[in-house]
């Protein structure tokens, strides 16, 4: 990986340990993961090291956050999230992470309202946004317009696959 050579190089470099941390998390979120437990020893550890090395980096805390949310440690989840746009509010991707959270304990209006954020951050958002944008509204039963996204979330990319299994659970 060459988050490995950056650290070789770099030791010291927070930004590269959360990189390698989010290669890890990436694959375990989504349940790609040969060996989740595995992957997610190594994405603690490595986020860990990124926060001894700047505990103000708003990228680890959301890393962090969305690690305590795969283990179901809500409230720590929550701080965490809460800590990361608290240290880069602008920050549209964070913003959707957090939202993540706030889904997963029941908060979605409040999520919507970061996501919807995060949009008007990054007016052209990457796909995972919308697919979550949907998922809240689909949640609150707010079926058409989750699936108004979702269709124009495949048009974009039909290739992705969550929008996909999001529409047909929306449909079901």
């Amino acid at each position: 990986h060459i988050y490995e050579e950056l650290i070789d190089i770099e030791p010291e470099n927070a930004g590269a340990h959360g990189g390698l941390a989010t290669t890890n998390i990436i694959p375990l979120w989504v349940g790609w993961e040969d060996d989740p437990l595995q992957a997610l020893e190594k994405a603690i550890k490595y986020t860990q090291r990124c926060l001894v090395l700047d505990d103000t980096s708003a990228y680890g805390h959301a890393l962090m956050g969305m690690l305590h949310l795969v283990q179901q440690h809500w409230e720590e989840a929550i701080k965490e999230g809460e800590r990361s746009v608290t240290l880069s509010p602008n920050s549209a991707d964070f913003l959707v992470l957090y939202a993540i959270t706030l889904k997963s304990v029941g908060r979605v209006n409040k999520a919507l309202s970061l996501i919807e954020k995060a949009i008007r951050l990054n007016p052209i958002p990457p796909e995972w946004y919308l697919h979550e944008l949907a998922t809240n509204y689909r949640i609150k039963g707010q079926y058409d317009e989750a699936i108004s996204i979702l269709k124009k979330n495949l048009d974009r990319n039909p290739d992705y696959l969550m929008s996909h299994v999001n529409l047909t659970a929306t449909y079901g």
